[in-house]
């Protein structure tokens, strides 16, 4: 913008002159004064800045001219210093004098050049020397017509001193003095100071130059201003006609005034821009050319990128945009209007892209011709995101959930605030619509509820100028509570005075509620963590809710043990009115499943809402509630995993606090039921704790008991705290601590639950086996443990192993699934492998003796497995010593739905008999004898327990184990009394021990008792009596040991033991007699000296009866091994 400005005032400069635009490799020209195109007798030309070489050419309209401006030209842009020369102008037959002048650019080298022409006025110098021979005044009248030819310079001859000679009668013109008044003065006297030294240095380099050119200078004129003369010096002091240098100056202060004016603009135009945010352009209509001012350095582009073409501007419209721009120009250039304004998107130089406000001016001709556009672009970008942000804000304001409020503000009247603008949001959070509110004060929510001191605080702040924030109880239009949160800032005015609050509201309603809920809650949870009863616990969470929620009264209903009833289980501390209400209702303090509002709430399993003044009157309850100024009650639910725990009833005289809404939710009502709940089990199994047969114990991961109930103190000998005192490992068997503590680092870090054996020692000394399942419980950092004492089942399995040890039987199984192999250790001896060595199904089956044996057990193994067919076999194996040995294998499957899980079976070492037998197989039968499968260790099932009513002997609750055991179903138990299960006999016993009950003299029991199944087998039982609450109800729990197995295995132990010892008995002496004389015969067989004594085949017949006898004997033996059923 600021070139063309330039261009147009240089266009009209009198001076005859061209702007040259340098580029890399040519000098294009910009713009021609009308001076020069009338000295040269040219038209206008068409230039624009795309000029090209041939325009300049065109200009000069003469080569050789042109040629020597060129070379001119490339030495000033290298240089960058003034030149002049002369020039011919073939075309138009003068002499022209041109100067080069180039000018620097704002931050670079230059980047334009001005050429200046003038006419030289002396332009035939040779004429006055060819007439030399005329007389001294033809001569000078000569000499002075040509130094005045067709010049309106002003011309004078100077000596080497500078001293005027001759000067012209254009002084007078120029200058304002007469010609004489020079002759004879210096020139340097009429120079400016600042311009002497210049001028003196151009006067003093004229020698050895035909013409030297003189920067414009300033000159005094006779008024006394300074005028600038431009000037060229030629020399001629060789001319006899003019011996002397002659001055040819001309008056060029309009020019250079012009060419100031137009820097002047120009600089100011460019600082205007900079100062300002717009940025100019030129648009040639009829070129398409378009010139760029600097402001659009702001869009990122450099000078040297913004091509001059109407295109490129076209090209930096956004797309979405550039229809409607150009739409918008020509429909202002068609109807011939000068305003244009558009607002569009504009590319940044980095891609993106700026808001822009563009206003042009359209030139027309006199025809109405659009000429030119000129315009200036301002960058909106920051005041179209700030009014979209306003028109977010704006959408906020009226779309959010917030209640927004703006008050005008008076501090000297009251109430010094007066709404004048509310959203949406405050009028549905108030219930008062908008007319309602504009022009009345805040206050109008308030109540009597309401924080005035809280409130007073911060109008204070507000007062000061400063911001503040409140949670209020504030009042909606119907009456109802609600907690409010405000945000209010002051807003200040122009001239500081803070008379605008703006309220940011929020309904928190729901968040101090929710902080209610949790306070009451943490503090009921600290209630029922009271060791204390479920009744007092329950009264003293009642407490808590009336005083939370303003209720006259909370009541407690649970239901009985059969759920046909509600009962009035506890109730809150009540006012005299309240208590004259309870003494009136005393006798309505149980209902059934709908009647009244606890049993329609359990009815319906949901919350009911009622007013008094809505009821119907029925019985005592409504009129006495009446009474007690009661007006609105409550019936909760309580429900835990789906199933009613009890309902909980509130009752208020008046509106409840806004707090009560924290109590009735269903939030509430399950914590409170499952709370409830978790009393009840707590109670029961503390009962359970107390009472159970076996130890129940928790443990840290220390091995510390945190806690025991009195069965391990009473099987151990120790008090419980003395087992609470000392690691559990102290009290265990020094060979088993290791393990035990092994057990307990497990646990600990996580494992599953497990199942263990260890030995305990009593306080008395006495040894204890007892089995353990353990489980650990991370969050609490205990294990849970239970323990039941083997100790006797131990001794029965020890006796049994010493027996097979005695007898040489040795068991095994296979497990299928795995492929797992167990030996018992007699199994172990008999096969000579070490006892830590750790068997499979190939090594059992490759140390038969190969052949018949082998092949043989590898198809009974097979069929087993197969088909479920068992085995009885004796075969002879290779022990792990390498000798050999005759077994008797017994094997068995266990099949589930045709398919084998585990095979099992005994080891039998028969060898000696076996060998025996062979020593004469023809007179010896073969032995077969089945063994019978020695059966499993005991199975012992849980425990069965139940409880019972005291005063009807009903079952109440029955567990699995007394189910599985007795072979009723539940419901027939529940429908039963004790007095079922307990034989005819035993009926006196039974009501002898309930009379002792009922009378307190026997409170705990434990003793032995008959009971009968229901497929009529009487069985022996240990029972542990305790009474307990159940379910409101008086009640005993049993716990029931079934010791009719123990018993009878006992006795028949003692029958075993006095059979083994006859059998021992005959293996020791009878056995023996036979045994030795065949070995004495078999010694007479083959010495035949004592064959004379008693012939060959006496000594026979002698083998074979006592053969016989020992066979005799042997089946003996088998037959009471088998009635002994080892």
């Amino acid at each position: 913008m600021l070139k063309d400005i330039f261009r147009e005032l240089f266009r009209k400069s009198l001076t005859a002159a061209m702007l040259i635009e340098v580029a890399s490799d040519y000098f294009g020209v910009l713009e021609v004064t009308d001076s020069y195109l009338q000295l040269m007798g040219l038209n206008n030309p068409l230039i624009s800045s795309d000029s090209t070489p041939n325009t300049l050419a065109h200009l000069i309209a003469d080569e050789k001219s042109y040629n020597l401006i060129l070379d001119q030209l490339r030495e000033a842009k290298h240089s960058k210093q003034v030149s002049s020369f002369p020039f011919f102008h073939e075309n138009q037959g003068r002499e022209f004098t041109c100067i080069v002048e180039p000018y620097h650019a704002t931050g670079q080298d230059f980047s334009f050049i001005v050429v200046s022409f003038s006419l030289v006025t002396v332009q035939n110098s040779q004429s006055l020397v060819e007439n030399t021979e005329l007389p001294e005044d033809e001569l000078i009248n000569k000499r002075f017509n040509h130094l005045i030819q067709d010049g309106l310079d002003m011309i004078a001859i100077l000596d080497d001193a500078g001293n005027y000679k001759y000067v012209g009668n254009t002084s007078l013109s120029v200058l304002g003095f007469e010609p004489e008044y020079f002759i004879g003065r210096n020139a340097f006297e009429f120079i400016h100071p600042d311009d002497a030294e210049q001028a003196v240095i151009a006067l003093s380099s004229i020698a050895g130059k035909s013409r030297v050119f003189l920067q414009p200078f300033r000159f005094l004129h006779r008024d006394g201003s300074w005028r600038w003369i431009e000037t060229i010096l030629t020399d001629l002091r060789k001319e006899p006609t003019v011996n002397g240098i002659v001055a040819n100056s001309r008056d060029v202060t309009d020019q250079i005034d012009a060419r100031n004016n137009v820097l002047l603009t120009n600089e100011r135009l460019r600082y205007v821009t900079k100062a300002s945010s717009e940025a100019i352009w030129d648009w040639d209509i009829a070129t398409g050319s378009l010139s760029w001012g600097e402001g659009f350095t702001k869009f990122g582009y450099q000078a040297d990128e913004m091509e001059a073409t109407i295109q490129s501007w076209y090209a930096k419209i956004h797309p979405d945009d550039l229809d409607r721009v150009l739409q918008s120009i020509h429909l202002v250039i068609d109807n011939k209007e000068t305003n244009w304004f558009d607002e569009y998107r504009l590319l940044n130089a980095d891609g993106s892209y700026s808001f822009v406000a563009d206003k042009g001016f359209v030139i027309f001709d006199k025809n109405g011709v659009a000429l030119r556009m000129v315009g200036a672009m301002q960058d909106v970008t920051k005041t179209k995101k700030e009014e979209q942000h306003l028109k977010l804000l704006e959408s906020v304001v009226l779309n959010t959930t917030d209640s927004v409020a703006i008050m005008e503000v008076d501090p000297e009247k009251f109430p010094i605030s007066e709404i004048v603008y509310v959203n949406e949001a405050f009028c549905k959070m108030s219930g008062y619509s908008y007319d309602e509110i504009i022009g009345n004060s805040p206050r109008m929510l308030e109540g009597s509820r309401t924080d005035q001191e809280e409130l007073k605080g911060l109008i204070q702040k507000l007062l000061m100028g400063l911001p503040g924030e409140a949670t209020l109880i504030n009042y909606r239009k119907n009456g109802e509570e609600f907690w409010l949160n405000l945000s209010v800032t002051p807003i200040a005015d122009d001239k500081g005075q803070f008379n605008r609050w703006i309220s940011i509201q929020r309904d928190v309603t729901q968040l101090k509620v929710e902080a209610v809920r949790q306070s009451l809650l943490s503090g009921i949870s600290v209630l029922f963590n009271d060791p204390a009863d479920l009744k007092k616990t329950a009264a003293s969470v009642l407490d808590e809710i009336s005083k939370c929620g303003n209720f006259c009264t909370a009541e407690l209903w649970l239901p009985d043990a059969n759920e046909i009833k509600l009962k009035l289980f506890a109730r809150s501390e009540v006012d005299e009115r309240m208590e004259r209400f309870y003494e009136e209702t005393a006798d309505l303090m149980v209902c059934k499943r709908g009647e009244g509002l606890a049993g329609r709430v359990w009815h319906e399993m949901k919350a009911e809402d009622t007013s008094i003044s809505g009821i119907k009157v029925e019985g005592k309850r409504i009129p006495a509630a009446i009474n007690a100024g009661i007006k609105h009650v409550y019936g909760l639910p309580l429900i835990y995993n789906g199933k009613l725990v009890g309902v909980l009833v509130l009752a208020v005289r008046a509106s409840h606090k806004l707090e009560g809404m924290a109590i009735l939710s269903d939030n509430f009502s399950e914590f409170l039921a499952g709370e409830i709940k978790r009393k009840l089990l707590e109670q029961e199994l503390g009962e359970v704790f107390e009472f159970a047969p076996d130890i129940l114990a928790t443990l840290d991961y220390d091995g510390y008991f945190k806690r025991i109930n009195p069965a391990a103190a009473d099987l151990l000998g120790y008090s419980e705290a003395e087992l609470l005192k000392k690691p559990a490992q102290y009290f265990v068997h020094p060979a088993d601590r290791f393990a035990t503590i092994r057990m307990i680092k497990k646990l600990s870090r996580g494992d599953k639950a497990m199942s263990f054996e260890n030995r305990y020692l009593t306080k008395s000394g006495q040894v204890k086996w007892l089995s353990w399942t353990a489980n650990a419980v991370s969050v609490d950092g205990l294990i849970f443990a239970v323990a039941k004492d083997i100790t006797e089942k131990k001794m029965l399995a020890d006796l049994l192993h010493k027996t097979n040890s005695l007898a040489r039987i040795g068991s095994w199984e296979i497990n299928v699934v795995d492929g797992t192999v167990f030996w018992s250790d007699v199994t172990k001896e008999i096969r000579e492998a070490e006892l830590d060595f750790q068997p499979d199904l190939d090594t059992g089956i490759h140390y038969f003796r190969d052949g018949k044996d082998k092949d043989t057990i590898k198809a009974k193994v097979q069929a087993c497995m197969m088909h479920g067919t068992p085995w009885d076999e004796e075969l002879e194996i290779e022990t792990f010593k390498g000798n050999f040995k005759w077994i008797r294998t017994i094997g068995q499957a266990e099949m589930v739905d045709g398919k084998c899980f585990r095979i099992f079976g005994s080891f039998q070492d028969i060898d000696a008999r076996k060998r025996a037998e062979l020593l004469n197989s023809e007179i010896l039968a073969e032995v077969a004898e089945s063994e019978k499968r020695y059966s499993e260790l005991f199975h012992f099932s849980p425990l069965p327990m139940w409880v019972y009513d005291l005063n009807t002997l009903y079952f109440l609750d029955v567990n699995l184990a007394a189910i599985r055991h007795y072979g009723y179903s539940r419901e027939e138990f529940l429908s039963m009394t004790i007095r079922d299960i307990r034989p005819e006999a035993e009926i006196p016993a039974l009501e002898q021990a309930l009379e002792q009950i009922r009378s307190g003299q026997l409170l705990y029991n434990r003793t032995v008792y008959s009971h009968q199944t229901k497929d009529g087998n009487i069985i022996k039982i240990d029972i542990r009596s305790t009474p307990m609450l159940f379910k409101g109800r008086d009640a005993k729990l049993i716990v029931a040991s079934d010791i009719t197995k123990e018993l009878l295995y006992i006795d028949a132990i003692e029958e075993k033991n006095t059979r083994l010892e006859e059998i021992a008995w005959i293996q020791s002496h009878t056995v023996r007699a036979p045994l030795a004389r065949i070995m004495a015969l078999v010694d007479m067989l083959g010495n035949e000296a004592k064959q004379n004594v008693i012939t060959k085949e006496d000594i026979q017949k002698h083998i074979q009866t006592s053969a016989a006898e020992l066979d005799n004997i042997i089946r003996e033996i088998t037959a009471m091994s088998d009635k002994t059923n080892l």
